[in-house]
C-alpha cells in the first residue's frame, strides 16, 4: 500500500511538471471531408485564450476545448483527451454533407446525413449534388447557423429523402451533377450519362423512381442506345415518357 502511494505522489509530481507540448488532431468518419484542420483547432484556441501550449498539462482544460468543438458548426461531435507526455489530443466527427443547395439569390449551404441545415464552407467543397432553381426560404440564414431540421418545410425535407435515396446508391448518385426543381415543384436529375435529364415522381418515396430507373438503364438502354434519349419523364405511374435526342 505505501508503495503504491508512494508511486502516485510521483506520478502526480511528474503530471505537474510536464507541460503541453503539441495538439494532435484524429479525424473520424468519411476521410474525404476536409472540413476541420489543424490551424482551426489552434484559432479556436487563440480565439478564446485557453492556456493550453507551453502550460502544464494537467492544467490544461481539456473539457472546455471539448465543449467548444462541439458547438462548432461543421463538427458533429468531439472528444478531447490528453497524456502525460505532454500530449492533447482532439478526437473529431465532422458532418457529413450529402447535398448542397444554391438560392436562386446566390446563397448556398448544405443538408447533411441527419437532415440537418449545415453551412456551405470556402475552404473546402465536397463533390456532392448541387440543387438549384430554390426561391429563398424564410429566416435560411438563422436556420442554417442553429443546425435546424429540414423536416419542417416541405421542399428542403423532400430534397433530403431524394439525397438519402441516391446516396445510398453509389452509381446515381456519382452519375448525379446537379439537381433543378421548377416553378412547379418538377425536381430533374441532371446527369453525366447519355440521359441528361431524368424527371422524378411526385412522391417523397423515391424508390419506385430509381427501381424503374434500374431496369431502363440495365434492359432498355443498351438496345435502344445510350445517346438515343436526352430525357426520361418518371412523372406518370407505372410510364416511362423518353424525349429522343
Amino acid at each position: 500500500m505505501l508503495y503504491i502511494g508512494f508511486s502516485l505522489v510521483l506520478t502526480e509530481q511528474k503530471a505537474a511538471l510536464v507541460r503541453c507540448q503539441d495538439i494532435h488532431l484524429i479525424t473520424k468518419g468519411n476521410q474525404d471531408n476536409q472540413f476541420v484542420n489543424q490551424q482551426d483547432i489552434t484559432n479556436l484556441i487563440n480565439r478564446h485564450k485557453l492556456n493550453i501550449i507551453g502550460y502544464p498539462i494537467e492544467q490544461v482544460n481539456d473539457l472546455e476545448l471539448e465543449n467548444l468543438l462541439k458547438q462548432q458548426q461543421n463538427i458533429k461531435n468531439a472528444e478531447v483527451y490528453k497524456d502525460l507526455k505532454g500530449n492533447l489530443f482532439c478526437k473529431i466527427e465532422q458532418r457529413e454533407p450529402i447535398i448542397r443547395i444554391i438560392q436562386k439569390d446566390n446563397f448556398s449551404y448544405y443538408i447533411d446525413q441527419d437532415g440537418l441545415l449545415m453551412p456551405w464552407s470556402k475552404a473546402y467543397t465536397p463533390h456532392i449534388p448541387v440543387v438549384t432553381g430554390i426561391t429563398s426560404i424564410k429566416r435560411i440564414k438563422q436556420k442554417v447557423k442553429t443546425k435546424q431540421s429540414v423536416q419542417k418545410d416541405t421542399t428542403l425535407n423532400r430534397l433530403f429523402l431524394l439525397a438519402k435515396s441516391l446516396y445510398k446508391r453509389p452509381f446515381w448518385y456519382s452519375a448525379c451533377n446537379q439537381i433543378s426543381i421548377n416553378h412547379h415543384n418538377d425536381i430533374s436529375l441532371w446527369t453525366k450519362l447519355g440521359v441528361k435529364e431524368i424527371v422524378l415522381g411526385t412522391d417523397n418515396d423515391f424508390n419506385d423512381d430509381f427501381k424503374t430507373l434500374d431496369v431502363f438503364y440495365k434492359d432498355v438502354l443498351p438496345q435502344k442506345g445510350w445517346n438515343r434519349f436526352r430525357k426520361i419523364n418518371l412523372k406518370y405511374k407505372g410510364q416511362i415518357v423518353c424525349s429522343e435526342n
